[in-house]
């Protein structure tokens, strides 16, 4: 037995390779390492720009439905109107046939849709139609009222600007 190499006993030093290792080599381990440490930063900026498109997405369609559930409001009231005006501090008001009188205001980011009744002295009841709102201007015309209004809610803004037309013939407060 004196006469068995190291290699003939079994014992391995570690420094030779043979085709039933198993595992990684240090090189291999730092590849891959300095590989995954590129490659980190590119997932984490991709996914927090997929993550940033998809709240301004779903922001944005926060605000349109809510404009979608203001206008037909607002457009029924225009087309009833027998006389529109606006007052201080950007206050919409139309008078109806019946004598009802509807207000348009903005208060605490919302437009608030106040009613007074034909005989009424005042006006009763608040209903806020539009939330986030950071501008709101109301511009009586000739055939309608144009609106001007920004919304913004904390993902998104959105900027819109439309023309309502009312009862030809309406008493405008712009017309005097």
């Amino acid at each position: 037995m004196a006469g068995k190499s190291i290699k003939n006993a079994g014992l391995r030093t570690g420094l030779s390779k043979r085709g039933d290792d198993a595992g990684f080599t240090y090189v291999e381990l730092m590849i891959a390492f300095m590989l995954l440490l590129l490659l980190l930063p590119a997932l984490f900026f991709i996914a927090h720009a997929f993550e940033t498109n998809l709240k301004t997405f779903v922001g944005q369609q926060e605000l349109q439905l809510e404009y979608m559930a203001f206008r037909p409001l607002v457009e029924r009231d225009i087309a009833q109107a027998i006389h529109i005006a606006t007052m201080e501090g950007g206050v919409l008001e139309l008078i109806h046939p019946d004598g009802k009188a509807v207000r348009y205001q903005t208060s605490n980011r919302q437009v608030i849709r106040r009613v007074k009744e034909a005989g009424a002295n005042r006006f009763s009841g608040a209903t806020v139609v539009l939330r986030h709102v950071y501008y709101m201007g109301f511009h009586p015309e000739r055939r309608g009222v144009r609106l001007d209004m920004g919304l913004q809610n904390w993902l998104a803004d959105l900027d819109i600007k439309i023309f309502i037309a009312g009862r030809m013939g309406v008493h405008h407060a712009a017309d005097r």
